[in-house]
């Protein structure tokens, strides 16, 4: 379990796979853990300065401090994403929080390929054309959800 104390401040918290990331804009946070290790309560405090994300999960702040962009961090706010050099999975991840039609990877080799996007949440439309323009990913509509796949190369 974990506690996100702001003091003063615009941050974002979100849950995904089972960990907590919270990634500040402005002010300071305070994250404070507490992981059960071996029947033992182990506290973890940890502060957040202006352009920092930590992740966390019930075995306590799983990484260091990375920077992130507080650009980044805002667009959603916007009501746009923003993704750099980032798995496709991930980004379907991400769409998937905001979208009523759920996109879905059917091809797993394309789960890992790097995408870069910018795009309103409001529009999957945007962002599957630029999948299929850009990546080569290709998607079909069946029972209300998108299905992405890469057409299989034809040999000579």
């Amino acid at each position: 379990s974990g506690e996100v104390r702001a003091l003063g401040t615009k941050f974002s918290v979100r849950q995904q796979h089972g960990e907590v990331v919270v990634a500040l804009l402005e002010g300071k946070v305070e994250i404070e853990t507490i992981a059960l290790l071996k029947n033992n309560k182990n506290v973890e405090i940890q502060t957040l300065l202006p352009g920092e994300q930590v992740k966390y999960s019930p075995s306590g702040i799983d990484e260091q401090v990375k920077k992130v962009s507080t650009e980044k961090i805002a667009e959603w706010s916007k009501g746009r994403l923003d993704f750099t050099n980032t798995k496709l999975n991930d980004v379907i991840l991400e769409v998937n929080r905001y979208t009523t039609t759920k996109l879905i990877i059917e091809d797993p080799s394309i789960q890992k390929e790097m995408i870069s996007a910018y795009f309103n949440i409001k529009s999957t439309d945007s962002l599957l054309f630029g999948l299929k323009e850009t990546y080569g990913i290709r998607y079909y509509l069946k029972s209300g959800r998108i299905y992405l796949y890469k057409p299989k190369q034809k040999s000579r």
